[in-house]
């Protein structure tokens, strides 16, 4: 249970008291966190909530005799053990206002099992995301650049072939298409007052 004053001002004006199932926040943290090793301990090392109903009541050094060394640690942070031959790393939360201290800890073979998973599935994820980019890169220009220009060809072949009522295409765009697309109506219109002039 925690209790904090409630205050206006200066002036407390009542309490606010919470009573926390400390087996549930385990659990809870127990899955958000995906870690099997998750303790709750009073600052003193005295277990109050852990996955395993049968080790809470004990001290964390007589649980886990590799985490002794770290009975001193009154801040948070980082730290290192070994247990039955196995290398184990793990992070301290304190929580002062309560008097807690919160162990997450794990084997540096899972750690490093998971982090091996996450590269290579960060590694496919980057392929699959190249490649959806080169797909959509090949796509934008086709569309914008390539058949624009297949358009003006076809009008050049024909006003070449002296079809003089072929329409041109693009002469809005504000891009080199666009400037190609005004000279060849130029030319369009060069070629109908010639063949005017020479009627």
């Amino acid at each position: 249970a925690a209790g904090v004053p409630l205050l206006d001002g200066d002036k407390i004006v009542g309490t606010l008291c919470i009573n926390l199932g400390l087996m549930e926040l385990s659990e809870f943290a127990s899955g958000l966190f995906d870690f099997d090793n998750v303790i709750v301990t009073r600052s003193d090392g005295f277990i109050m909530a852990h996955k395993n109903a049968e080790m809470i009541g004990k001290t964390l050094w007589d649980a886990i005799p590799g985490l002794e060394a770290q009975n001193a640690q009154t801040e948070g942070g980082r730290f290192a053990f070994q247990l039955d031959g196995e290398d184990y790393d793990g992070s301290l939360s304190v929580i002062k206002e309560l008097g807690w201290k919160v162990w997450v800890f794990e084997k540096e073979s899972v750690i490093q099992a998971a982090s091996r998973d996450n590269l290579y599935a960060s590694g496919a994820q980057a392929v699959v995301a190249l490649i959806l980019s080169a797909i959509m890169i090949g796509l934008l220009v086709t569309v914008l650049v390539f058949k624009p220009m297949a358009r003006m060809t076809g009008v050049m072949q024909r006003l070449a072939e002296g079809d003089r009522d072929v329409d041109v295409p693009d002469q809005a765009r504000a891009d080199e298409l666009g400037d190609m697309a005004r000279a060849v109506q130029v030319f369009k219109e060069n070629a109908i007052e010639m063949e005017r002039l020479q009627a």
